[in-house]
């Protein structure tokens, strides 16, 4: 493992152990965290890129993408998590936010499952 990567998965660990980590802020808050949805994709991609065949992947980043990730997208598919948006948006909006980083999501799992098995 490279230095970089070890790096990278140490934030990642500090990331999980937040209490900005997003499965975590939706499960105490019911309702989105962009900042953390940021953090995470781009810690993920840039751990992936250190990654060329499934068992490079550490066991923590596989756990995200078998688990947390459908967690996560069936979470905020639930109406109920829509119901009432943030102050910043209307009804409407935010169902159309949170069906973009539903798509987002399910697009970043797919991909990995492509590259990787």
């Amino acid at each position: 493992m490279t230095l970089k990567k070890d790096v990278l998965l140490e934030e990642y660990d500090n990331y999980l152990d937040s209490d900005e980590q997003l499965s975590d802020f939706i499960r105490m808050n019911a309702e989105w965290n962009e900042e953390s949805f940021l953090l995470l994709k781009s810690l993920v991609s840039k751990i992936l890129g250190y990654c060329d065949i499934l068992e490079d992947v550490p066991k923590i980043i596989t756990f995200l993408f078998s688990f947390e990730i459908d967690w996560i997208i069936n979470t905020i598919s639930n109406p109920l998590f829509t119901k009432v948006p943030p102050e910043n948006f209307t009804q409407e909006e935010y169902k159309d936010f949170i069906n973009n980083r539903i798509q987002y999501l399910e697009q970043m799992k797919n991909d990995f499952y492509e590259k990787y098995y």
